[in-house]
């Protein structure tokens, strides 16, 4: 992330940007073959490479992938623990980024929500990542008046055990 952009990555960067309206479609349409699996032959199907494309992209012009993201909710609850960990990595990403309470909030109903559930994990590396995600989060987030910006009630819940935290 801190790297100097290529030239390819920058002309990619400045073509989604110019052109979202019309690439939108498509783009959606192979992340979403990639993402389900049915796009077998690429470096793509790597989890890792996958979710810094999504992350870039993100960045970039996040409306082309509002169709896409909640399907990162799957990957969230893979059956393999490592793939469960790369998605929470990917999901912190983006909630310690300075769009984080708005990506909360967007994806909440999915994303944000199945990540959530990842405290009770089966997996303890599981559980400890969402921790360490939760402890990069709250602090990335709070101002000078010790308030933390409103990422919504369900993660208050989720540190306290269940009782009620103002993160709003």
């Amino acid at each position: 992330e801190d790297a100097e952009p290529t030239s390819s990555a920058i002309v990619a960067r400045d073509l989604l940007r110019s052109c979202a309206a019309d690439l939108a479609p498509h783009v959606q349409k192979f992340l979403d073959r990639l993402i389900t699996g049915n796009l077998p032959h690429s470096d793509l199907r790597d989890p890792r490479r996958l979710h810094n494309l999504l992350y870039a992209m993100y960045k970039t012009e996040k409306g082309v992938l509002l169709p896409v993201l909640p399907k990162l909710a799957r990957d969230l609850t893979h059956a393999l623990e490592p793939n469960r960990i790369q998605a929470l990595d990917l999901c912190g990403h983006f909630l310690v980024s300075s769009f984080g309470p708005a990506f909360a909030r967007e994806y909440h109903s999915s994303v944000f929500s199945e990540f959530l559930d990842r405290f009770h994990d089966r997996s303890a590396s599981v559980r400890h990542r969402c921790v360490m995600i939760a402890q990069c989060v709250l602090l990335r987030h709070m101002r000078e008046n010790n308030n933390a910006i409103g990422l919504g009630d369900g993660l208050g819940q989720q540190l306290s055990g269940g009782g009620s935290h103002d993160l709003a």
